[in-house]
């Protein structure tokens, strides 16, 4: 679908070198290596998970390793990830919640106060541009990334 320098562009070094080993390379695979969709499908939605400020790493690392598979594998039903008061998350496929300071899942305990709700598919559209536009101008830095404000690097909370 993409070179991988150009799919991985929209993360830190760090971040490149773990969502590499998710994808089973021992170290950061050749500028010019083809990323299939699905590949490209991971990267995308680690990003969009690194720009989220209200998680601490350990609670980004749970939601990761418990939905990946999940939110990149095709299915009838559009992939959708939500948040329940910040501390809980449920994604396509999923009927209970997934208690991201635990990692139990469990039933929806009260309304919530604060929803906020993910549609992938348009992250998967918005992000598919963006590599588009890189792939163009290969030396543009400023190509936006979809999703929330940016952090100012790996895992930094808000």
């Amino acid at each position: 679908m993409f070179p991988s320098s150009v799919v991985l562009a929209c993360l830190e070094p760090l971040q490149r070198r773990d969502v590499c080993h998710r994808l089973g390379f021992d170290k950061p695979p050749l500028a010019q290596t083809p990323f299939a969709l699905e590949q490209c499908k991971v990267v995308w939605y680690y990003a969009l998970l690194e720009k989220i400020n209200f998680m601490a790493f350990d609670e980004r690392e749970r939601l990761l390793d418990a939905s990946l598979d999940d939110v990149v594998r095709d299915s009838d039903a559009p992939p959708m990830l939500v948040f329940y008061d910040k501390h809980l998350a449920v994604w396509t496929g999923r009927r209970k919640l997934l208690d991201l300071r635990t990692g139990a899942y469990v039933e929806k305990p009260l309304p919530s106060l604060e929803t906020i709700g993910y549609d992938l598919v348009e992250l998967w559209r918005r992000s598919t541009d963006a590599c588009r536009k890189r792939q163009e101008t290969p030396d543009a830095d400023d190509v936006p990334t979809p999703g929330p404000g940016r952090t100012q690097g790996p895992h930094r909370r808000g």
